[in-house]
């Protein structure tokens, strides 16, 4: 089995409904969901004239590969109406990004392990310090708490009194 740790947002149309469907597709899937963090209200970064978002991590267990298990969560992002588009920072129905799979780090065109800015996002770093503030992020070589103690990012965060 190997471990993973994924970031979900989205603040297009139902951002609840967003999240909920994304995870049932990620069961569908095969992927064992270990731990999952509250809902987070979160601002936008880089391009902030657009709603903010919906954000959770979940630690989650699988059999893929890293490759397919790429594949299978661009899939979903598709599934759900995700359009392609290569400008960051723009609304989306739904965003999944890998954080982390098993201890591996890699850098190439299509995928960067560990995630190159998870220690710059405070959406990140909040849940994921909720369902695991002592796991060791691979390259960074600090727990999850050490890194959401330093980050710089400013932008506001708000746990929703929401359950899944």
């Amino acid at each position: 089995m190997n471990d993973s740790y994924l970031s979900i947002g989205s603040n297009l149309f139902d951002r609840f409904e967003n999240i909920t469907l994304c995870i049932k597709k990620i069961k569908l899937n095969n992927f064992q969901i270990i731990k999952k963090s509250s809902i987070y209200e979160t601002e936008p970064i880089g391009n902030i004239d657009q709603n903010f978002f919906y954000n959770i991590v979940l630690h989650i267990q699988t059999t893929y590969g890293l490759i397919d298990f790429f594949k299978v969560t661009k899939e979903i992002e598709f599934e759900m109406g995700r359009k392609l588009d290569s400008r960051k920072n723009y609304p989306r129905i739904i965003d999944i990004d890998i954080l982390t799979f098993s201890d591996t780090i890699i850098n190439n065109i299509n995928l960067e392990l560990p995630h190159p800015r998870l220690h710059e996002r405070k959406f990140v770093l909040i849940p994921w310090n909720e369902i695991d503030s002592s796991y060791i992020i691979p390259s960074f070589d600090k727990p999850v708490s050490s890194l959401l103690k330093n980050v710089k990012d400013i932008s506001k965060v708000r746990k929703l009194n929401i359950v899944l």
